[in-house]
């Protein structure tokens, strides 16, 4: 008798179904998730009227955004979760197209860091912005339980604070 193989999902299979709950970033902005695997993603927004800003040009704030879901995606690809500790984007040009379009890839990673290079083109070529993110790789996975979280911890306090709403 065989047995069934499950097929593996794709990374954007994965990266939709992990992320779900970011109505942000698949509702509001409408980021589209075309390829995900460790160390890379490739993420785009089909530009609308919501995109843009008084002077009819792309709001910055959707630029970072998908940038930013680009980084997460990639950094936190099948293994705990990594946050960013900084960010710098630099706006080289105005978006001529209809389609923005963001791919981050890994520079390095060692320890607890990583550092992505995340480049934002439009689907004509234009080079719209980089942006560097440095983040920080998680030991576990945010739904287990941390020892901060014991009663005897003295920063338990500060712990929650930070962690909890």
């Amino acid at each position: 008798m065989s047995e069934t193989v499950k097929p593996v999902k794709s990374g954007a299979e994965w990266a939709r179904e992990v992320f779900a709950g970011d109505h942000f970033a698949f509702e509001t902005t409408g980021i589209e998730v075309e390829e995900t695997r460790l160390h890379y993603s490739r993420l785009s927004i089909p530009l609308a009227e919501k995109h843009r800003n008084a002077m009819n040009q792309v709001q910055g704030g959707v630029i970072f955004t998908l940038a930013d879901f680009a980084f997460t995606l990639a950094a936190a690809y099948e293994r705990p979760i990594t946050v960013t500790l900084t960010s710098n984007i630099s706006y080289m040009s105005r978006v001529k197209g209809q389609r923005l379009i963001a791919e981050a890839n890994c520079l390095r990673e060692g320890g607890h860091t990583c550092y992505y290079l995340i480049a934002v083109t439009d689907e004509l070529g234009t080079k719209v912005a980089e942006a560097m993110i440095t983040g920080y790789i998680m030991d576990r996975h945010p739904t287990e339980s941390f020892p901060e979280e014991s009663a005897d911890n003295p920063y338990r306090e500060q712990y929650f604070f930070h962690t909890k709403k």
